[in-house]
């Protein structure tokens, strides 16, 4: 989350301190930065090898290098359903060995299944982006909501989970 206010604040610092027309230059790091924070969080939550880890790294410095370095030119988009789709089976298979552990309950369970909930969404919605172009402007609407109210509900679920580990 912190790491998503840091993008946030570039971006508006870039745009309205710098006067920055065009920021689509943050996308890609947005991208790899989420893909290698959860993609280690729930590597080291599922006690892999520390080669995950640095392989995750690879992959998010190898997909910087590729847009930045030698310039290629792609949708960057698939680039970002493919990370949520790793993050969904990491998160996803944590939260079965949770389940199946049923005693003792990590203390992270509801924010990592609004991680697992929100990353779900975000698959569909990158998945139904094409088909957009040819909604209503009232169905394009709409699905904004649900993206913002699922986003809601993760962040809601953040919070609970730190309030709770307050007391």
């Amino acid at each position: 989350m912190l790491f998503l206010f840091f993008i946030e604040m570039t971006v508006w610092f870039l745009s309205t301190g710098l006067g920055f027309k065009n920021t689509l230059f943050m996308y890609p790091i947005y991208i790899a930065g989420d893909f290698f924070l959860l993609t280690s969080l729930f590597c080291s939550k599922l006690k892999l090898n520390k080669i995950f880890v640095a392989s995750s790294a690879f992959l998010a410095l190898a997909f910087l290098t590729v847009i930045f370095g030698f310039n290629i030119n792609f949708n960057h988009d698939i680039a970002k359903v493919i990370s949520n789709i790793t993050i969904i089976c990491l998160a996803g298979i944590f939260l079965i060995m949770q389940i199946r552990n049923g005693k003792k309950i990590e203390r992270f369970f509801f924010a990592d299944l609004g991680i697992f909930f929100y990353y779900s969404v975000s698959v569909f919605n990158f998945v139904i982006q094409q088909q957009l172009q040819d909604l209503s402007k009232e169905d394009y609407a709409l699905i904004g909501i649900f993206n913002t109210f699922f986003a809601a509900v993760l962040y809601s679920l953040i919070l609970y989970t730190f309030l709770k580990l307050k007391k």
